[in-house]
């Protein structure tokens, strides 16, 4: 991804949109992630995004990094 552009992503329904690292960001806060767990997973999904992937793959990529982080720290 690159630096200052809008990265579209496309959602279940089909429709395209702007990605908002803030919903990822609440999701993984409401499933009990901390602050320093979201950080380091948001960092490490932005290189893997491209144009038009779906959000089902973002939040499965993430929801692997954050149980993985889990199992590391628990």
């Amino acid at each position: 991804m690159i630096e200052g552009q809008s990265l579209i992503v496309t959602k279940a329904s089909g429709i395209q949109t702007v990605y908002e690292p803030d919903k990822l960001r609440k999701s993984l806060h409401k499933s009990g992630a901390d602050d320093a767990t979201i950080n380091f997973i948001l960092q490490n999904i932005k290189p893997q995004l491209f144009d038009g992937i779906p959000t089902k793959k973002i939040y499965r990529m993430a929801y692997a990094m954050l149980k993985k982080t889990s199992k590391e720290t628990g």
